[in-house]
């Protein structure tokens, strides 16, 4: 009989232990809600005694079901998704986070999404989503995403759903100011 061991050496049962502290650390920190980004989740948790890369904190992420969502304030941040939150949780189209959304646009072939910098990855996952008819997939950029329409989708109707799940009855932001007129 072969017996494996660890890469650090020791049994698997330590090395399963330390899986486990980690991974309930991780969820006190989540629990806490301030971790917006892996660097910050890994600076708290390397104070902490666990010594943990990107690769780790991403695995260990996905293994206490932890999820980016986007925060109260407006920054994307990770949290705990609860299965009580899950069952009452509102349609994707509802907490769709139109604040970050400032244009949308469209030709023939594809829809233009403008967004704040850096918001365009949180706003194509709701998109993505939100199950809006006619929508293939989308491609985000920092501050753009390209919607790419689904087979016979008609491109201005997709441009007005989305136009619709963005602002809805809302007014749209204004994308420059307007430029006062000069009188002649």
């Amino acid at each position: 009989m072969v017996a494996t061991a660890g890469r650090n050496g020791h049994g698997g049962s330590l090395v399963a232990g330390a899986v486990a502290a980690r991974q309930a650390t991780l969820r006190e920190i989540l629990a806490g809600g301030s971790a917006h980004t892996q660097a910050d989740l890994g600076a708290v948790l390397r104070r902490r005694g666990f010594p943990v890369n990107q690769s780790t904190i991403s695995r260990d992420l996905r293994a206490v079901g932890a999820r980016r969502e986007l925060g109260p304030e407006g920054p994307a941040r990770y949290s705990l998704a609860g299965r009580k939150e899950e069952a009452a949780a509102p349609s994707p189209v509802s907490r769709f986070p139109f604040a970050l959304v400032t244009a949308v646009a469209h030709n023939e072939a594809l829809v233009l999404v403008k967004t704040r910098v850096g918001a365009a990855s949180t706003v194509a996952v709701a998109l993505d989503d939100a199950d809006l008819p006619g929508i293939l997939g989308t491609v985000a950029g920092d501050d753009t995403i390209l919607v790419v329409p689904a087979q016979g989708a008609v491109v201005a109707a997709l441009a007005r759903r989305i136009r619709a799940a963005v602002w809805g009855a809302r007014p749209r932001p204004r994308s420059r100011p307007r430029r006062a007129r000069r009188g002649r």
